[in-house]
């Protein structure tokens, strides 16, 4: 059986590299926390101060073991959504090409001494639709679930957001690297 298409190899550990504590509360607020309870006791997640950096393994260690489990799709889309709906975002950030254009400041304030190439290019296509590349180390599916949380929450009275995924990095080993998106609306 293939593996699924996740974004799992990815989450190779990146020595000194660490996560805000803040950023694991789209974990805590998933509505299918019932799902990785274990997990989040397992890896102590429950138990994180918002303020205080962690090793980003125990992330990616609790991100593997909820891949481990099958049938995670919709637990990384909606880890992904809550982490944009519940985050206190500026002023200014009032529309969905403010959002993307957010998305490698809101990754540099919760994510420290990653490498380089590690983050994202927003591209505006057209009225309504922009691409996405997203290179950071995250499973795919989480990623698909920050695009759709900023597009809903976001989105105008007219607007219908759709967030697709149009091409993997690396189409012959999809999980090794990121992957494009397109969101519109």
């Amino acid at each position: 059986m293939a593996e699924k298409k996740s974004g799992l190899e990815k989450l190779k550990p990146i020595p000194d590299a660490e996560i805000l504590g803040q950023a694991f509360g789209g974990i805590i607020a998933s509505k299918y926390r019932g799902d990785f309870e274990d997990l989040i006791a397992k890896h102590g997640i429950d138990k994180i101060d918002p303020q205080k950096w962690y090793p980003l393994e125990r992330a990616f260690a609790f991100f593997r073991d909820l891949v481990a489990k099958g049938n995670t799709i919709i637990s990384l889309v909606s880890i992904g959504i809550e982490i944009f709906e519940q985050a206190g975002l500026p002023d200014e950030v009032d529309s969905i090409p403010a959002g993307l254009h957010l998305l490698q400041a809101v990754n540099d304030i919760n994510v420290r001494n990653m490498p380089p190439e590690d983050g994202y290019d927003v591209e505006e296509l057209g009225d309504r639709h922009y691409r996405v590349v997203d290179r950071t180390a995250w499973p795919h599916d989480l990623i698909y679930g920050y695009l759709y949380g900023i597009a809903r929450r976001f989105k105008p009275e007219d607007g219908h957001p759709i967030v697709e995924r149009v091409a993997y990095m690396n189409e012959e080993n999809p999980n090794a690297s990121g992957a494009i998106y397109e969101v519109s609306w």
